[in-house]
């Protein structure tokens, strides 16, 4: 199964870039911002930007913020469209919004047109089964 690269902090502080990863990012992007708000660090989209991951990669710990420990999760790329951030004090969490992925997966095997009817029905059925297996985690 493929994966992609998420940012978490679990530093003390919240999350954050240090002004030269901040500079750097608007550097390798059109962002014309070198601060940015606390909703933009949480944008999923934001924590999972590839130039993003290259930046804290290739700097290390010189990327990290003010109290901020910046550290690469891999997630499962079925949840690509499917985290939110929650930050709290010392660290964050990531929280799968099982709801979205079980829909987006649906309306995957429903589209697609190399799957037979029956073979859809089974494997709408196996995602049922995950998505009851794991709705309580």
């Amino acid at each position: 199964m493929s994966t992609f690269k998420v940012v978490l902090n679990y530093g003390d502080g919240r999350f954050g870039l240090s002004t030269a990863a901040r500079i750097e990012y608007k550097n390798r992007t059109s962002t014309r911002a070198v601060q940015f708000s606390s909703s933009e660090y949480l944008n999923p989209s934001f924590r999972s930007d590839p130039i993003l991951i290259d930046i804290i990669e290739e700097m290390g710990l010189a990327a990290n913020g003010d109290f901020a420990r910046l550290v690469i999760l891999k997630l499962d790329s079925e949840y690509k469209d499917c985290f939110k951030i929650y930050p709290y004090p010392g660290g964050e969490s990531i929280v799968i919004n099982k709801e979205k992925w079980l829909a987006d997966s649906i309306r995957s095997v429903t589209e697609d047109p190399a799957l037979t009817d029956t073979e859809k029905l089974k494997q709408i059925s196996a995602l049922y089964v995950e998505y009851d297996y794991c709705k309580d985690d």
